[in-house]
């Protein structure tokens, strides 16, 4: 037994020593992603605007492109990409996600009014996703109907009830109608949740 461990120790070396080297090679040849993240930015937009060249409104190329946009949060592209997909209603791949990407990024350039208009619609073909619930909660709050903001931030909570975002907020339209109890709970759970949240 005493001589297999000598053996074994050696082993166990040479298995560290090669994992080691194979992650040096696989990082210094640019395998750690940053390469194919790139070459694949420049293949979706090149794909998309040839596709486009050819019809302005391809549904197809317009999501692509969109999806892009949006995971890089280029909200300005994403908005007007997501607005052209919105305009060709039931032929875009997917009409609701169209909806949603364009009221987030709306959302997100202070564009409230089409946030609204573009959220809304994405509630009607989708009414309890919670994304477009909690933001059209925010938005009633924004537009100082608390007791819409309030309906609706319930229903997100309903969802994810341990969402502090969405507990924050309703504290504070509950706080705006003057119903301190109720603002108190939903702001203390908030903080209960997130203690190092300074919003």
């Amino acid at each position: 037994m005493s001589s297999l461990l000598p053996i074994l120790v050696a082993a166990v070396g040479i298995v560290i020593v090669v994992f080691i080297i194979i992650m040096f090679i696989g990082r210094s040849s640019g395998g750690g992603g940053g390469g194919k993240r790139t070459r694949g930015r420049e293949t979706i937009l090149r794909n998309a605007t040839k596709r486009l060249e050819q019809n302005p409104k391809d549904p197809v190329a317009l999501s692509e492109l969109g999806d892009l946009y949006y995971r890089e949060e280029n909200w300005d592209q994403a908005y007007k990409t997501y607005g052209t997909l919105c305009e060709l209603g039931a032929q875009a791949p997917s009409e609701f996600e169209a909806n949603l990407r364009r009221g987030m990024s709306a959302l997100k350039l202070g564009l409230t009014d089409e946030a609204h208009r573009s959220l809304s619609a994405a509630k009607t073909q989708n009414p309890n996703h919670f994304d477009v619930v909690y933001n059209l909660g925010v938005l009633e709050f924004q537009r100082k109907n608390y007791e819409k903001a309030i309906q609706l931030l319930n229903q997100a909570r309903v969802q994810d009830p341990d969402n502090v975002a969405a507990l924050r907020s309703l504290g504070h339209s509950y706080f705006r109608m003057k119903k301190n109890k109720e603002a108190m709970n939903y702001i203390r759970k908030a903080i209960d949740l997130a203690p190092d949240d300074k919003e």
